[in-house]
């Protein structure tokens, strides 16, 4: 009886390590999927507008992101371009949502923007770097780090 109990104790122990070791692991790739917001070159793929949405498609190694920008027009700025690339910091929309596969699309400016999936990420971003087409890089976040730094 103490043998059985100490397989069963010794295959309960290495079940649970695999579970921990696989949620781990699931969680590593939501979070790669949602979290892309640190500043890192994307090329600019294309460019499509809904209504009072402008549609920026951003790509980096091999994934493309599609960035919702509301719809404004500014004087003097850097427009953003098919084929550069930007330093962009982009944040998930859907990044508190534990099951996205079941969302066909997100409000955002009163606009629904369909999901599309394929070659674009199943998910939905903004960008603080982009007002309207404009490239308006922040230097919040520079900021923050100097500050961190002298104390």
């Amino acid at each position: 009886m103490k043998i059985l109990f100490f397989f069963f104790a010794i295959y309960f122990l290495f079940a649970q390590n695999d579970i921990a070791q696989s949620r781990e692991k699931q969680d590593s790739i939501v979070v790669s999927s949602r979290n892309i917001d640190t500043g890192y070159k994307f090329e600019i793929w294309n460019i499509d507008s809904v209504q009072s949405v402008y549609l920026i498609y951003a790509k980096r190694n091999d994934s493309i992101i599609k960035i919702v920008s509301k719809k404004e027009i500014f004087n003097d700025c850097k427009t953003i371009l098919k084929g550069q690339f930007y330093d962009l910091k982009v944040e998930s929309l859907l990044k508190h949502t534990s099951s996205k596969r079941h969302i066909g699309g997100v409000k955002y400016n009163d606009i629904i923007v369909k999901l599309e999936g394929g070659e674009v990420i199943w998910d939905l971003f903004i960008c603080e770097d982009f007002k309207g087409l404009c490239y308006t890089p922040s230097t919040l976040a520079t900021c923050k780090k100097k500050k961190k730094k002298k104390a």
